[in-house]
């Protein structure tokens, strides 16, 4: 069952949707986009708008870095006519869930924000972008350890595995997710396009100096929902 949250940030991430212009998940395996015949949906499909969940096999090293995670699952919206139009690139939208006290799963994911309007089949009736929703551990947020790294990876594989157009990713999350936008947004802000973060605020990081942090972020257009 999905629970309903705080009014606003279900009107903020409709407004996501527009500016960017009861759910029981069963365990469905990854497939390989380009084997699937035109014009048929994704299949196994989740009984909501969402259409893949899906398992990023982390590396065991990224940027130099060991990694401390062996895989991020996350779930993944594919516009209606992906198949139809199949030389079309598709801009992106990354979201980051907030926080909460439940098992971390795929129908907690669908709880919240962007997905949860997807999954509720909310979205506008032309919504043309891939939407990529990642999971986080229970415990872990999204600026814990090497949770950047994993989330750079991630986006890396999406887009080498499915016509993303690279120069229209846009970065979003709501409550620890909004926070945790403005944390991915610093340390890698040539990846985006621009950054919607919805109940939450910018703070340096790690791999970041305290000093340069927003002024690293000086190309990138953000807008702040709070």
């Amino acid at each position: 069952m999905i629970r309903r949250r705080n009014g606003m940030e279900r009107i903020g991430a409709i407004l996501v949707g527009l500016v960017l212009s009861a759910c029981q998940v069963s365990p469905v395996q990854r497939m390989d986009p380009e084997s699937t015949p035109v014009g048929l949906p994704l299949s196994p499909q989740l009984p909501t708008g969402i259409h893949l969940q899906g398992v990023f096999s982390i590396p065991a090293e990224f940027e130099g870095h060991p990694t401390t995670h062996t895989e991020m699952h996350y779930l993944l919206y594919l516009p209606e006519r992906y198949y139809q139009e199949s030389e079309r690139r598709w801009p992106l939208i990354y979201f980051l869930r907030g926080s909460g006290d439940d098992d971390y799963d795929s129908g907690f994911v669908m709880s919240f924000g962007l997905p949860e309007v997807l999954a509720l089949g909310e979205q506008l009736e032309d919504f043309p972008f891939v939407v990529v929703a990642p999971q986080v551990d229970p415990g872990q947020t999204w600026w814990s350890g090497d949770i950047q790294l994993v989330l750079d990876g991630l986006l890396d594989e999406i887009s080498a595995t499915y016509r993303v157009d690279a120069t229209r990713v846009y970065l979003t999350g709501v409550d620890m997710g909004g926070y945790g936008s403005w944390h991915l947004a610093t340390v890698y802000p040539e990846k985006f396009a621009a950054l919607v973060s919805i109940s939450g605020s910018g703070y340096w990081t790690v791999r970041t100096s305290r000093r340069n942090y927003l002024c690293r972020m000086q190309d990138l257009a953000a807008w702040a929902i709070h």
